[in-house]
């Protein structure tokens, strides 16, 4: 699966951008006494943007877990979550949009055959992807005081949780035939998390930023709807797909960085 590999290359990217930020043009020497007037200064404003990108895991709770267990057994979701918003500058309080991406399990089956390129006889693949994920969209209020490095928070939250299934079948030198199917619930819920503080990066005279460990986890209340799954029957090489009903609850965790500007 590619999405670890992708989620660590978006980190890095991140990172790099920052520390080259850091490293920008270089500033007239001060004194060690006016460097900590400076710095302290600096500290002492606040830092209202935040963006947090995060490993995201999922479990459907109640009438959801059952229904996904009766029909495909795959109860657990991986993926990642990003995040954003702004904190106010005199009371711990903070708004914002959350968004995680969690893959529910699929399949890619391979069809070999031979076709005629030109007059040159080929072996080429037909390949059926299948694919079911969530993305739950929310807003966000959340309280979160500062002791030190540390910043715990509880928050609340509401938004829609878009339940997609797909099938995609590529014919060798065709338009690939894409079916998919969406749901989107209504959700709320509440959270609760610690961050730490990792890193603090200041580029004298007039930029601070910080890096954050955050970690954690929420209770969201999905409503009823139906719903699709799809799924390959491996004896007939068919697509499956079936509709469930139930309500959609979802415990979700998550563990990350946070990125305050």
């Amino acid at each position: 699966m590619k999405l670890p590999a992708s989620v660590l290359a978006l980190f890095f990217i991140l990172i790099s951008s920052v520390t080259v930020f850091a490293q920008g043009q270089p500033a007239p020497r001060l004194s060690p006494e006016d460097e900590r007037k400076v710095i302290d200064a600096l500290r002492n404003q606040p830092l209202n943007g935040f963006f947090s990108l995060t490993f995201a895991y999922s479990s459907p709770m109640g009438a959801f877990k059952d229904a996904l267990t009766a029909d495909s057994g795959k109860t657990t979701g991986l993926g990642f979550g990003i995040n954003g918003g702004y904190r106010m500058s005199n009371i711990p309080l903070e708004f914002g949009i959350n968004a995680d991406f969690q893959f529910y399990g699929g399949s890619t089956k391979y069809f070999p055959k031979k076709t005629l390129v030109g007059t040159i006889s080929r072996d080429v693949n037909d390949t059926l992807d299948i694919s079911n994920m969530m993305i739950p969209v929310s807003l966000f209020a959340r309280v979160a005081p500062r002791f030190g490095i540390v910043e715990p928070y509880v928050e609340v939250h509401a938004g829609l949780n878009f339940i997609r299934a797909s099938n995609e079948l590529k014919i060798f030198n065709k338009s690939p035939d894409i079916v998919t199917k969406t749901s989107a619930p209504f959700f709320y819920g509440a959270g609760a998390g610690i961050s730490f503080r990792i890193a603090e990066i200041i580029e004298m005279p007039d930029s601070r930023q910080e890096i954050l460990f955050t970690l954690g986890t929420s209770y969201r209340v999905g409503a009823s709807t139906t719903y699709s799954v799809y799924k390959l029957d491996e004896t007939t090489n068919e697509v499956i797909e079936r509709q469930l009903s139930s309500k959609t609850d979802l415990l979700v965790v998550n563990a990350g960085i946070m990125f305050r500007f």
